[in-house]
């Protein structure tokens, strides 16, 4: 992953297995990636004026 490649030239410390590295990382780009995706819709939604909740 590209990210955990960087940090290790940027001089971060990192545990010895990478493994456990790569699974946090995957969780945060994931994670990040689920909220500006969301933002992204949610802005989308308000320029088109879709104003009706989902049903409960």
């Amino acid at each position: 992953m590209p990210i955990v490649q960087y940090l290790q030239l940027m001089g971060w410390p990192m545990p010895e297995n990478s493994f456990h590295v790569y699974l946090a990382s995957s969780f945060l780009v994931g994670n990040s990636a689920m909220w500006a995706s969301d933002l992204l819709f949610g802005a989308i939604t308000k320029w088109f004026g879709v104003t009706k909740e989902p049903p409960s």
